[in-house]
């Protein structure tokens, strides 16, 4: 389970610093697809 969390957390912020330190665009696909891994994440956290 943790693991599942740290990649989820891990994937944001490495999207995070390639778009704020190198101005990768963040397009509206790439946003819903790191919303949809999140959500992910949620869901086997939620899951018992």
């Amino acid at each position: 389970m943790a693991y599942a969390v740290w990649s989820g957390l891990g994937l944001a912020l490495v999207t995070l610093v390639g778009v704020a330190m190198f101005q990768e665009s963040l397009s509206l696909w790439k946003t819903g697809s790191i919303l949809l891994i999140i959500l992910g994440v949620i869901g086997l956290k939620c899951h018992r």
